[in-house]
């Protein structure tokens, strides 16, 4: 992935996060970014569109690597939008 310009990050969603509480048709990601999946507890799984984001939810994100910085604010709720 390296070699493309991608990586694939996980990232927790702290209680500051603007994600949290939000579902996922309402999350706007930086361009070229995809949630694979989300990590609950011990349990992995794909994000339908109603999926609602929790605090200590683990986002497993594919990314352009310039994209990690505003990802990271998102999830510890220190950027204000990145869509």
């Amino acid at each position: 992935l390296e070699e493309g310009g991608a990586e694939v990050v996980e990232l927790e969603l702290h209680d500051g996060s603007e994600l949290a509480g939000r579902t996922w048709s309402e999350v706007g990601l930086p361009g070229n970014s995809v949630l694979a999946a989300i990590v609950r507890g011990q349990h992995a799984s794909v994000p339908s569109p109603d999926t609602v984001l929790k605090p200590g939810d683990r986002l497993v994100i594919v990314t352009e690597i310039a994209n990690e910085p505003a990802l990271r604010g998102l999830c510890l709720g220190q950027a204000s939008s990145v869509a």
